[in-house]
């Protein structure tokens, strides 16, 4: 069982931006600094290295396909949970409460 404030790396993750037609997993990258992008069980994002972080619901997503035109878009709460539920790297690296504890979180966030 992995602790909720455990940070997992967003690897082989779907975009979850509404409209965005990738459906290959992108390993996610900071934008400021190029580090890897993780995420943990209380709703937050953070770089490697912690100089940037914030709550899930205000990240900037950007996978790199043209559909983008370059901008970095919030992902609305749907296509969000969609795409963490078919990262089954959520469920194997942490758990069912890890993942549970999440979907809450983004809940609260998302005011649903």
């Amino acid at each position: 069982m992995t602790s909720l404030g455990a940070w997992v790396a967003l690897t082989d993750f779907r975009c979850p931006v509404r409209g965005c037609p990738s459906t290959r997993g992108v390993n996610w990258v900071c934008s400021k600094d190029g580090d890897q992008v993780y995420i943990n069980a209380l709703g937050k994002m953070e770089c490697y290295h912690g100089t940037h972080s914030g709550d899930i619901c205000s990240w900037g997503w950007n996978c790199g396909r043209g559909t983008h035109r370059g901008e970095y878009r919030r992902a609305d709460f749907e296509d969000l949970t969609f795409a963490l539920s078919q990262s089954v790297q959520f469920m194997s690296k942490t758990g069912s409460q890890w993942v549970a504890n999440l979907m809450k979180e983004l809940g609260k966030q998302f005011s649903k």
